[in-house]
């Protein structure tokens, strides 16, 4: 994962959710989340719970904003909080 989704900073100082659109791209995704588009593209592909929900339009993927700020609270720190606690 990307040093910026590991960032142990407030959600609100590590990651400017304003400036993400309503309604972005994998490619816009991946850039915003530093993650590359083959991973997103993975793990829909997958059906992985990994996943952030997302939508289609005709051919088109997009995700939600709102949907991946849940996402990542629930899932990334989630995931940090359970690897801080290993180390401790």
């Amino acid at each position: 994962m990307s040093k910026r989704l590991l960032s142990h900073q407030p959600l609100e100082s590590s990651i400017e959710w304003k400036e993400l659109k309503p309604l972005s791209t994998t490619i816009e995704v991946a850039a915003f989340m530093g993650l590359k588009e083959k991973t997103l593209r993975e793990w829909r592909s997958k059906g992985s719970s990994l996943s952030p929900r997302f939508v289609r339009l005709g051919r088109s993927v997009y995700y939600e904003r709102d949907e991946l700020r849940r996402w990542y609270e629930k899932t990334v720190l989630n995931q940090i909080c359970c690897q801080a606690a290993h180390k401790s």
